[in-house]
């Protein structure tokens, strides 16, 4: 069986460009959910500006854990999905 150049244009060209794409979009899945995977997808460390010592900071640092886990994270997930 020979393979012409027309052959090769029709056949074996696009199934070429078809297996690069695929492994090209597969290793951007596969990098993409090792990053999704990991504990702190994002590092905010909101802790830092938390400045009081008394109960106050106690519930600035709450205000603070909820802003990032209740808004910012959701957020993040969503424009992602």
């Amino acid at each position: 069986m020979v393979i012409s150049l027309i052959s090769f244009k029709e056949v074996i060209l696009p199934l070429l460009l078809s297996i690069i794409g695929i492994v090209i979009y597969s290793i951007f899945v596969f990098n993409f959910y090792k990053f999704l995977a990991l504990k702190n997808i994002f590092h905010l460390d909101l802790r830092q500006y938390n400045d009081f010592k008394s109960f106050l900071g106690d519930v600035y640092e709450v205000f603070l854990y909820s802003l990032e886990y209740l808004l910012i994270l959701p957020f993040f997930i969503f424009v992602w999905f």
